[in-house]
């Protein structure tokens, strides 16, 4: 059989066909979640905005909260954030707490577990894509330290912005 024939034949080409879509089917691998965003970015419903946002700071977590940690939470009312959070004010005009104003916006929290370490939680992005706001965030492990702290971002966020809320933890 001469090899020109081998290759005009219906074996070879479906063989060929069949090789060839297994390829391009396998050639993606798994999308990490940054490129699924980025991949529905321009879609109709996923376009993911930048949300702006304020910091707060000179809080602290109270001891004696007990819910969920590293993962965003939303609070709405003043009492409700009273209940998980302290002021911690310090002298001087810098040693105020960030005033938050519950009719304009709402809060956003992720609190860390209880630690020795000097660990600082970051914002990554907070983004909103279709009914969905992401909040996406680094925790900073740092020296050992001779007390107990417990880190907490806490971002202040206009109330136009709304939808579920999801943290995720790079």
């Amino acid at each position: 059989m001469k090899l020109q024939s081998f290759f005009s034949t219906r074996t070879y080409r479906s063989l060929f066909l069949t090789l060839a879509i297994a390829w391009f089917a396998n050639c993606g691998g798994t999308a990490t979640a940054t490129e699924t965003a980025n991949a529905n970015i321009g879609t109709p419903g996923h376009y993911m905005a930048a949300i702006p946002y304020k910091q707060a700071n000179r809080y602290f977590v109270k001891n004696d909260y007990t819910g969920a940690t590293f993962s965003a939470i939303k609070i709405t009312s003043a009492e409700e954030f009273d209940k998980i959070f302290g002021k911690a004010a310090v002298a001087g005009s810098q040693g105020k707490p960030t005033p938050i104003d519950f009719t304009k916006q709402y809060v956003l929290a992720v609190i860390g577990e209880s630690t020795d370490n000097n660990t600082t939680i970051k914002v990554a992005s907070l983004k909103k894509t279709g009914g969905e706001i992401l909040l996406t965030y680094k925790v900073n492990k740092g020296a050992k330290v001779s007390y107990t702290l417990q880190p907490a971002l806490i971002l202040l966020v206009d109330n136009k912005y709304t939808g579920t809320v999801r943290s995720q933890k790079l």
